[in-house]
């Protein structure tokens, strides 16, 4: 996946119409900088509380508003997860030979998963993931309405996005900030003496050599 500071690669889905958040949005893959851990989320519009247990992450927000996946209480943020796993993003992510992300949308669930490239199960090695799907038991988020809504009230007619974005509000608004919680130790600022990501990107082009996707499948399958 696009490493590097300045950096904000993201696959995520979202409606085909633009209609947001009136249609949601989910994010499987997300992080900004030198990130080593993975952020998934939802956005929807007001309504959508989610189940505050049954995954592994932890959520990103402190607030009592940590599970509201509404845009309008969370200022945009929806309810986002950090996965605890320091080698689902980045770098370790990379060096790693990536792994497998698995987006399970169900009607009254939808499930998101990661496995390194050394635990890769073999159902999905082989393309056949069984209606009993294991990675349903400890899902690295599980986005649940706690009032029983189906998933389809608040996520219509996505599309998958892949995107790649330089700077933006994320890596900019924490170039200069500790972010050791998303397992970055050091500041872009320190590691590109500059001062912001914009005039990092404008003037380092040639050090974003890493900044590219390499997927080799994505595989949908339906009942």
């Amino acid at each position: 996946m696009p490493v590097g500071c300045g950096i904000w690669p993201a696959i995520w889905t979202v409606s085909k119409d633009g209609s947001w958040p009136a249609k949601g949005e989910l994010d499987l893959i997300e992080g900004v900088n030198m990130f080593t851990h993975n952020s998934m989320s939802a956005h929807t519009k007001e309504g959508f509380i989610m189940n505050p247990h049954g995954f592994t992450s932890k959520f990103m927000l402190e607030s009592k508003k940590k599970n509201n996946c509404g845009v309008e209480a969370t200022d945009n943020q929806g309810c986002g997860l950090r996965d605890s796993r320091s080698d689902s993003y980045g770098v370790p992510f990379n060096n790693a030979g990536g792994g497998v992300f698995v987006l399970d949308w169900q009607d009254h669930a939808i499930w998101m998963n990661f496995y390194p490239r050394d635990s890769i199960p073999d159902h999905i090695k082989n393309g056949t993931p069984t209606a009993s799907a294991p990675w349903r038991k400890r899902p690295r988020a599980y986005f649940k309405d706690v009032a029983g809504q189906k998933t389809g009230e608040y996520f219509k007619e996505h599309v998958l996005v892949i995107n790649t974005n330089l700077c933006g509000k994320w890596p900019e608004g924490v170039w200069s900030t500790d972010t050791s919680y998303a397992g970055q130790n050091v500041t872009c600022a320190t590691m590109t003496g500059t001062d912001s990501c914009s005039n990092f990107i404008l003037n380092s082009g040639s050090k974003l050599g890493e900044a590219y996707w390499a997927i080799n499948s994505i595989q949908i399958y339906k009942k």
